[in-house]
């Protein structure tokens, strides 16, 4: 995937994302591993017609799911304002779609922010409605954004729904 990601960049079909071709491609493996043993036979076909398949899946999927991530992260922007800018709530604020499932050692070890910093970060993100804590603990909290993970976990739904339907 990686190749077909390095292709819509050089030909300027995206610039910033990555379209979400593997998703589709794997929902029916069955005909993906055949269209692959045809392309080592010399026949690329069926990949290129799994490719397109895959391509056009991803681009109706994607829009809703980079949609529904943007309107997110606005939503926590807007949360968040009023906010300093220098506040280390923003700089984490920006890892969320990457990280939706966070602790204070990885921002730490990820972001550098100190272990202070990152305790009070978290708690701001928390106090805004933008995180939530999942632990009830003390120690070795975990805080996660419910709205990003729900997205994915709708988009994978979709994905299952599709490979099934």
């Amino acid at each position: 995937m990686a190749l077909s990601q390095a292709m819509l960049r050089c030909k300027d079909v995206t610039r910033n994302i990555t379209v979400p071709i593997s998703a589709s491609l794997l929902t029916d493996t069955e005909r993906y591993f055949h269209a692959l043993t045809a392309f080592r036979h010399g026949d690329a076909g069926p990949i290129a017609e799994r490719f397109v398949h895959a391509a056009l899946f991803a681009a109706e999927t994607g829009k809703t799911l980079v949609d529904e991530l943007s309107h997110h992260m606005n939503t926590a922007a807007e949360q968040l304002h009023g906010t300093r800018r220098s506040s280390q709530a923003w700089k984490i604020l920006s890892e969320l779609l990457a990280h939706p499932v966070t602790n204070a050692r990885f921002l730490q070890d990820h972001l550098g922010i100190s272990g202070p910093g990152a305790q009070r970060a978290l708690e701001q993100l928390t106090e805004h409605g933008i995180l939530r804590e999942t632990t009830g603990r003390d120690r070795n909290r975990i805080w996660q954004h419910d709205g990003i993970l729900d997205t994915l976990d709708n988009y994978a739904e979709e994905v299952r729904r599709h490979r099934h339907g």
